[in-house]
C-alpha cells in the first residue's frame, strides 16, 4: 500500500481526527462486540467446565488427574497446530465466514466428549475437538472487533474478552449443576447445547467484521493502520517475541490454577458446592478486571496496564501460601487471580494491533493464540501431575511467582510501539 503520513498510535489527537469517537464507534458495532464475547465463552466452555469434571469423571472411570487433564493438553497441541492456518484464512476470508460453521462443528466436538469409555478413546476424542475449535478461536473475535474500532479499541477488545470471564464464571456453576443432574456425560451433550445454541444464533444474527460492513461504517485508521513491515519481519521482531512469550507464561499459570481451583480448594478442606462458588467469583473479578484495564489501555500506557495484569496470579499465589486454610484469604487469592483472568489475550490482541497494525493481523496473532492453546491445555497437565507427585499444590504456588514476574517484566520492557503509516 502506498505510504501516508506517519503517525504513533497512541496520539489521541490524530486517532480523533481518522476515525469517528468512541460513542460512535459502539452505536455502529455494539452488536458485533456482543456476538464476538458470546463466541469467546464458548470457546472456553470446555476449559472451565473441567475443573467441576475432573472429580466426577475419576470417580466413575478410575482414571488419575493426570490421564484426564491430558485431554486439554491433547486438544491444545492440535488446536495449536491449525492456529496460524486460522489466523491466515481471516485474513483473506473474513472472520464471519469461519465463525457460524465454526460454532457448529464446535458444539459436535464438545457433545462427542459424552462417549468416551477408555482414556485412549478420552484422548482421541480431545483431539478431534482441539481440530473442531478452529472455527471458534479467538483470533476470530479479536480479528473482527479490532477491524471496527480505533479510537476505543482497548474497551470493545476488553468487552469481547470478557467473554472468558463469562465462562469462567458461569461453566463451573452450570457444570456443577448438570453433573449432579444428568451425570457428567449428559453433561457435554448439555453443555454442547445450550451453550452452543446460544451463541450460534447470536453470531448469525450480529457478528459482523469490517469486511462484511458498508466501507462508510468502518473507522478509516482501524482499516489502515499498517507499519509497513511484512509479516515475517513482524515475526522476527524483539517486541513480537516479547508479547508471545510473556503472553504465553501467563496462560500457563492462569490454566494451572484456574482449572485446579475446585480441587485445589477442595483439599483445604471446602465442601464442592462452596469451592465452585469461590471458584466462580474468577470470573465476576476478570470481567471488571478486562473492563477497567480495556478502558484505561485507551487513555494511558497498554504496557503498564498489561504489565501490572500479568503479575496478580504471583500475587494470589503468594495469599495461598500464607493463607493456610483461611476462607476469607481463598476468596482474596482467587480474587486476584480473576483480575488477571484474560490478561494474556487482552495484551496480545491489543499490543499486536498497535505494534504491528492490521493487515496481518489474523496471521501473527493466530500464532500467539496457538501458543496459548497449548499453555492452556500444558497448565492444567503440569498442575495435576505436580498433585500426583506430590500430593498437594504447594509446589505449584511456588513456581508460579517467578513465572508471572518474568511475564510482566518482558511486556515492560517492551519499547514504544512504532510510528504506524496511515494512507489518507
Amino acid at each position: 500500500m502506498d505510504q501516508g503520513i506517519a503517525l504513533s498510535p497512541n496520539d489521541s489527537l490524530v486517532t480523533a481526527a481518522l476515525a469517528p469517537g468512541g460513542p460512535a464507534e459502539w452505536r455502529a458495532h455494539w452488536p458485533t462486540v456482543l456476538a464476538a464475547m458470546i463466541g469467546l465463552s464458548l470457546t472456553t466452555v470446555y476449559v472451565y467446565s473441567s475443573g467441576a469434571l475432573l472429580l466426577p469423571i475419576q470417580h466413575d472411570t478410575g482414571w488419575s488427574r493426570t490421564q484426564i487433564m491430558a485431554g486439554l493438553t491433547v486438544a491444545s497441541v492440535f488446536s495449536a497446530i491449525v492456529g496460524p492456518f486460522v489466523g491466515a484464512a481471516v485474513d483473506r476470508y473474513g472472520a464471519r465466514t469461519l465463525a457460524i460453521p465454526g460454532v457448529i462443528i464446535f458444539g459436535c466436538g464438545l457433545a462427542l466428549l459424552a462417549s468416551a469409555r477408555s482414556p485412549h478413546w478420552w484422548l482421541l476424542l480431545w483431539g478431534l475437538l482441539g481440530i473442531a475449535s478452529a472455527g471458534v478461536k479467538p483470533t476470530i473475535w479479536a480479528s473482527a472487533v479490532s477491524s471496527l474500532f480505533a479510537k476505543s479499541r482497548g474497551l470493545a477488545l476488553a468487552v469481547t474478552l470478557s467473554g472468558a470471564g463469562v465462562g469462567s464464571a458461569l461453566a463451573p456453576l452450570l457444570t456443577n449443576a448438570l453433573v449432579k443432574a444428568v451425570g457428567w456425560r449428559l453433561t457435554y451433550v448439555f453443555l454442547a447445547l445450550i451453550w452452543g445454541g446460544i451463541t450460534f444464533l447470536v453470531v448469525a444474527l450480529f457478528f459482523r467484521s469490517a469486511r462484511d460492513k458498508p466501507a462508510a461504517m468502518v473507522p478509516t485508521a482501524a482499516v489502515l493502520e499498517d507499519d509497513g513491515r511484512s509479516a515475517w519481519v513482524a515475526i522476527r521482531s524483539r517486541a513480537y517475541m516479547f508479547i508471545l512469550i510473556a503472553s504465553t507464561e501467563c496462560a500457563l499459570v492462569q490454566m494451572a490454577l484456574v482449572i485446579s481451583l475446585i480441587p485445589l480448594l477442595g483439599d483445604r478442606g471446602i465442601a464442592p458446592a462452596a469451592a465452585a462458588g469461590i471458584a466462580a467469583t474468577v470470573g465476576f473479578t476478570s470481567i471488571a478486571g478486562r473492563l477497567a484495564s480495556g478502558a484505561m489501555m485507551d487513555r494511558a500506557s497498554p504496557r503498564v496496564i498489561s504489565a501490572i495484569s500479568l503479575a496478580l496470579p504471583a500475587a494470589a499465589c503468594a495469599a495461598f501460601l500464607i493463607g493456610g486454610k483461611s476462607i476469607a484469604i481463598a476468596v482474596v487469592a482467587v480474587s486476584l487471580l480473576g483480575l488477571s483472568i484474560g490478561a494474556e489475550l487482552e495484551a496480545a490482541t491489543y499490543l499486536t494491533s498497535r505494534y504491528f497494525g492490521l493487515r496481518h493481523f489474523g496471521l501473527l496473532f493466530g500464532i500467539i493464540a496457538s501458543a496459548l492453546t497449548i499453555a492452556t491445555g500444558a497448565g492444567p497437565l503440569i498442575a495435576s501431575y505436580i498433585y500426583d507427585r506430590t500430593g498437594s499444590y504447594q509446589l505449584l504456588f511456588v513456581l508460579v511467582i517467578p513465572l508471572s514476574l518474568a511475564a510482566s517484566a518482558l511486556i515492560a520492557a517492551l519499547g514504544p510501539p512504532p510510528a504506524v503509516a496511515i494512507q489518507p
